[in-house]
């Protein structure tokens, strides 16, 4: 007969059965499942960087599978395009270049994202253009793309609020092609590159150069025609395109340069590097002009008469063109002209005796032209005249005997069909001439 025999440790029927029903309660004390990442979120969603070197701190948040956050987690962060934005290890990104960019966060399988935009503020503008005129190789690039402040920035001048108004880099070394971003620079007044191997068009983006007082691109490879939208430039005084590579017509819109008070457009003269087609009527609109030059271009046509509604106009270069036809008689109106140079022309007819209605006129220079007719005496009316070249013309007839009230010193008139009357008072006034490049005397006298 067998003996149930109670072992001195065994439990007692009801220990056990508490010990079984704490089991089945979840009562038995066991560790809970550890902490999974389950959720990974970055904020903000989107950010937007105003200007480059601009900084935004993101943050991200990981969840477990209970819905609690979970600290201490490694996040590992990364750019679809470092040239726009960076980002380190803490999640701090930094602005690059104008673009967009994801920025991406990923833990243990999972994977979050922030659009970053960058805008091109102040510094970005400039560091736009920098890279457009390759600025890693100009001869000075002090402090450009830094964190510096930009007047600071070598030939980068601001105002009082931080805005650009002068950018001066002649002779710098400057290259590549003036890139539209130009156009931002609201507030530029003063703009200098020449001197500058800097080539391509003129952007038309530079019409919203409104602030404008000052376009110097002389001494430069710019080519292709003038923009029309450059007569945006209501504001523009001095505007110098000397000894460019620029071609093709001059815009009618230059006419909208009202405050203009200095027009240089003097060409090379060679192939590709000179104006042409003709001088625009609304060149007369320019009524603060006092000097306008465009000689050594290809100008074709006539003289427009509206010239001679530049009332303040005090020097007058058309050498070296194409220009046809006869020198306008309106031409006379510009009563504080004192240099008048039309010489290397084709332009024929006579000397305008209205010329001598130019008070203030002090060198004349027409040679090389296909004048005909004699030599206004309305000239010698022209007291402060001291040069005047007429050589290389086909003009006839004897010189006024009304010249010797002239104090010249420079005086051209040979390869002409003029002649000078022998008598001695003439003769002795020509001998007074220290640059005296004569013709005949008269074979009648």
């Amino acid at each position: 007969m067998l003996e149930l025999i109670e072992h001195p440790r065994s439990r007692s029927p009801l220990g056990t059965l508490a010990i079984l029903a704490a089991a089945l309660l979840g009562g038995c004390n066991e560790p809970p499942d550890a902490p999974i990442p389950t959720t990974l979120t970055v904020a903000p969603a989107e950010a937007t960087l105003a200007d480059i070197g601009d900084t935004v701190h993101l943050s991200a948040t990981v969840m477990d599978q209970h819905g609690q956050v979970m600290a201490g987690v490694a996040v590992r962060w990364l750019t679809s395009d470092a040239t726009v934005a960076t980002v380190v290890g803490t999640g701090l990104v930094r602005a690059r270049r104008h673009g967009t960019a994801n920025v991406w966060a990923f833990v243990e399988g999972l994977l979050d994202t922030t659009v970053v935009t960058v805008e091109l503020g102040v510094r970005g503008q400039l560091v736009t253009i920098y890279e457009a005129l390759e600025g890693s190789n100009w001869n000075n690039d002090t402090n450009w793309g830094t964190g510096r402040p930009v007047d600071t920035w070598h030939g980068v001048r601001t105002d009082a609020a931080g805005n650009v108004v002068q950018l001066l880099l002649s002779g710098n070394g400057v290259a590549g092609a003036i890139p539209p971003e130009i156009g931002l620079l609201e507030h530029l007044e003063y703009l200098d590159l020449s001197s500058n191997p800097v080539g391509g068009l003129v952007p038309p983006e530079i019409g919203s150069l409104r602030n404008l007082t000052t376009l110097q691109l002389s001494a430069t490879s710019l080519e292709g025609s003038l923009p029309p939208e450059i007569g945006n430039l209501e504001n523009l005084r001095t505007f110098s395109l000397v000894g460019t590579t620029l071609s093709g017509p001059l815009p009618p819109e230059i006419g909208n340069l009202q405050s203009l008070t200095s027009l240089n457009f003097s060409g090379t003269g060679l192939a590709g590097g000179a104006m042409s087609g003709s001088i625009p009527p609304e060149i007369g609109n320019l009524r603060n002009l006092r000097s306008l030059d465009l000689s050594s271009n290809r100008f074709s046509g006539s003289i427009p008469p509206e010239i001679g509604g530049l009332a303040p106009l005090q020097t007058l270069n058309l050498r070296s063109n194409r220009l046809t036809g006869s020198i306008p008689p309106e031409i006379g109106s510009l009563q504080n002209l004192r240099q008048l140079e039309l010489n290397y022309n084709e332009l024929s007819g006579p000397l305008p005796p209205e010329i001598g209605d130019l008070s203030r006129l002090t060198n004349l220079y027409a040679s090389h032209n296909r004048l005909t007719g004699t030599f206004p005496p309305e000239i010698g009316k022209l007291e402060r005249l001291r040069a005047v070249w007429v050589f290389a013309n086909p003009m006839n007839g004897r010189l006024p005997v009304e010249l010797t009230a002239l104090g010249l010193t420079a005086f051209h008139w040979n390869e002409t069909d003029l002649c000078a009357p022998s008598d001695n008072a003439f003769q002795e006034w020509l001998e007074s001439i220290n640059d005296l490049v004569a013709g005949e005397n008269c074979e009648d006298d």
